[in-house]
């Protein structure tokens, strides 16, 4: 061996031995085993994540998207480091536990208070969400994490009430029943607040008007009773985000209510009879949804120019409202085109409401890509505004002809033009013009002719419902190009 082949082996050495000084430390020898235990204890089932769904807290209104479930804790092995170990996460300096993140792992399990998961006392981030926890109460050792974050038990059948210890927790998403405790009004740094969909009942707690911090609050869809004074919300100076879904008492024509840093809106079933005036004081919200309220009359002039210059999602659907723009003198006319330009909107929903109005006449939003108006009034056919991806107009009052301008719209995913009057032959682009396009509905309508020949080999094509039309004549044999097609519905032709 020549000197340079040795001095090139001692300098190997040396960088091996200078890098294992700086390398990430193992995981303690107690925590390793902890885990092992905490995983001997399950029972996998993949139906205990069957669906495993997951929303983005950046959009409140949006399709779930469909997360893979897999037992993940089958990368676990006993001469294996965990901190390499599959939704494990060690910290950097220590090698301590801080994350365990066990969501849609197939876990079928009764968790007890005095299981080897709560030797994991420097945890920051715990998700055990769409799993199977039947039988499971909420420990109160939680308070075993004094580090803990975030806490995420979503889906995952707990039962029981919220133990008081909890509120040592700074973010907290959980899916508990049962009463919220008064000592939430004890979490003081609290930000994030998230009991939304779980089966909390009775009123909501007073103490949570305490929290002076809260910037995140979802509590819609539990089975709080009784009447919330719309006021209480007002005193949390720093909230963005608020979704509710309880009886609000509100004053429906004062601007007193003041949120000023409001971003998100959501007042989905409050029953709510008027459009409030406060809404026209808020200048910042990207997101509005006043759905499933007994909202009727004509929408007033002054509701239009709310947050018109960030608006993106705005919801009004199953309410009573009617087409038409209410003016000081309670005369009503068709909305104008310059009344509202939306320049951010990007999903409208206006659906069951008795709209009659010639509704995109006023309608500027160059991103808009989700226009839902079925079960309306409408009486005129709906251009489509370019960037769309979903477009219903489905049960309205139209009776015109398709428009070939449909054709541009080349990224548009879902068409449902079902339950109106409908007539004419379809234009020879409609199952060719998109490649993304997976839904096609025009049901219930008075199309003839002979259904179009030309299907692409691109073609997304997934549903196909030609149904109750005029339609005569052999099936396409370029039909058979459709590969995802998985309906094809055409009775009553």
């Amino acid at each position: 061996m020549g000197w340079h082949q040795i001095l090139c082996l001692l300098c190997f050495h040396f960088c091996l031995h200078s890098s294992l000084r700086f390398a990430l430390p193992f995981c303690p020898l107690d925590l390793h085993d902890a885990l092992l235990h905490f995983k001997n204890s399950f029972m996998f089932d993949n139906k205990a994540t069957d669906p495993c769904y997951w929303y983005s807290n950046n959009s409140h209104y949006q399709e779930p998207y469909l997360v893979k479930s897999y037992p993940k804790t089958n990368s676990w092995y006993k001469g294996m480091d965990c901190c390499s170990w599959d939704s494990v996460a060690c910290d950097g300096a220590t090698g301590n536990v801080i994350s365990l993140n066990l969501t849609c792992s197939w876990l079928c399990v009764t968790l007890h208070s005095n299981g080897s998961l709560f030797l994991l006392h420097h945890l920051r981030n715990l998700n055990l969400s769409h799993n199977d926890f039947s039988g499971s109460q909420i420990s109160s050792n939680l308070s075993a994490f004094a580090t803990l974050t975030h806490l995420n038990l979503l889906g995952s059948s707990f039962s029981g009430s919220v133990p008081s210890e909890i509120s040592c927790l700074s973010k907290l998403s959980t899916s508990f029943s049962g009463e919220i405790p008064d000592s939430i009004g004890n979490m003081k740094n609290l930000i994030v607040l998230d009991l939304e969909n779980c089966k909390f009942t009775r009123h909501i707690p007073l103490s949570m008007w305490n929290l002076n911090q809260l910037q995140v609050l979802w509590i819609d869809g539990n089975n709080f009773c009784g009447v919330v004074e719309f006021e209480l919300f007002t005193k949390l100076k720093n909230f963005r985000k608020l979704f509710v879904s309880q009886e609000l008492n509100l004053i429906y024509n004062t601007l007193e209510y003041t949120i000023l840093k409001l971003e998100m809106l959501g007042l989905r079933s409050c029953n709510l009879t008027k459009l409030p005036y406060f809404l026209n004081s808020l200048k910042r919200l990207t997101y509005l949804d006043l759905s499933s309220n007994g909202i009727g009359g004509e929408i007033p002039m002054w509701f239009w120019g709310i947050s018109h210059d960030t608006l993106e999602t705005f919801i009004l659907s199953n309410n009573l409202l009617e087409g038409g723009i209410q003016l000081l003198n309670d005369f009503t006319r068709p909305l104008p085109r310059s009344l509202v330009k939306c320049a951010n909107l990007s999903t409208l929903v206006l659906s069951h409401n008795e709209f009659s109005d010639i509704f995109l006449h006023w309608l500027e939003a160059s991103q808009l890509y989700t226009l839902d108006l079925q079960l309306n009034k409408f009486h005129e056919a709906i251009p489509l505004p370019s960037p769309v991806t979903y477009y219903s107009i489905a049960s309205n009052n139209i009776t015109e002809k398709i428009p070939s301008l449909i054709c541009n719209t080349t990224h548009i995913e879902i068409i449902d033009l079902s339950n109106n009057g409908l007539m004419g032959s379809l234009p020879q682009c409609l199952t060719n013009f998109s490649t993304y396009l997976s839904v096609l509905n025009l049901r219930m309508n008075h199309f003839e002719g002979t259904i179009l020949e030309y299907f692409s080999s691109r073609s997304g094509l997934m549903t196909l419902d030609l149904s109750r039309n005029q339609f005569e004549g052999t099936l396409p044999q370029l039909l058979v190009k459709c590969r995802y097609l998985e309906v094809l519905d055409l009775n009553h032709n």
